[in-house]
């Protein structure tokens, strides 16, 4: 798992940026809804960040 995790850091983000050392893994048995800053002080709203973030970070979403 560190050696996906780390060249999933690298590529995503570029050695100098994020040095990778170590890594967690853990597990989700539930998740609540967190309201981000982003909403306050950037205007944004929830449908705007999941498509931005997902698209950042190549992931999807349910």
């Amino acid at each position: 798992m560190y050696d996906w995790s780390r060249q999933w850091v690298l590529n995503t983000h570029g050695d100098p940026i994020y040095p990778c050392h170590e890594a967690v893994l853990i597990r989700v048995d539930r998740a609540l809804r967190v309201d981000s800053p982003a909403y306050t002080f950037g205007h944004a709203n929830e449908d705007d960040l999941k498509h931005e973030w997902a698209a950042n970070y190549g992931v999807t979403y349910l």
